[in-house]
């Protein structure tokens, strides 16, 4: 079954509200299904704005096995982009409906139910988020939730052959 559920109500400088809803599919959210209705200080409806699901984009999803632990699994779906994330701590998220385009669902991107990872490098400055499909622990949808920088550390001037440190690097000296 779907649903949609208030999940945030705020007064605007104009003195209208905006209520926004998420969308939920057997009570898990879904990635993408949101929106947002502004109302004028009269009641009326002032416009409309997001995106609702229909159920012909969702995928058929099995049930829950909260047995199945696809830590490695969300390791390894990083690892071309980190090669030390077999040493990362993962954290378990909640169970999401999403694809591998949230924000443009059909018949060739459909909408799966799925776990969400974070990963987090034991710096803590580099973190990800993957959501792996709940049955096969497959990966649908990747995204960073950090920023990445690009600083590099020269000796004496900035000329190529004196770069001593680029991000990414171990960081040099104690």
């Amino acid at each position: 079954t779907l649903a949609s559920a208030l999940v945030h109500q705020r007064k605007g400088v104009n003195g209208g509200e905006y209520l926004r809803f998420a969308q939920y599919r057997e009570g898990v959210p879904v990635l993408g299904g949101a929106f947002t209705i502004a109302i004028t200080q009269d009641g009326d409806v002032a416009g409309l704005n997001g995106t609702l699901l229909p159920p012909t984009s969702f995928a058929p999803a099995a049930a829950p096995n909260n047995a199945s632990d696809h830590s490695l699994q969300a390791r390894q779906a990083i690892l071309d982009k980190y090669p030390q994330a077999l040493q990362w701590n993962v954290t378990e998220g909640e169970l999401t409906w999403t694809s591998a385009d949230p924000w443009h669902p059909g018949p060739d991107n459909p909408v799966l139910l799925t776990r969400a990872y974070d990963l987090t490098e034991p710096g803590g400055f580099r973190a990800e988020r993957v959501y792996l499909q709940l049955t096969t622990g497959q990966l649908v949808l990747q995204h960073q939730l950090h920023c990445d920088l690009n600083r590099r550390l020269y000796h004496r001037n900035t000329a190529g052959f004196n770069s001593v440190w680029i991000e990414g690097d171990a960081f040099p000296g104690d």
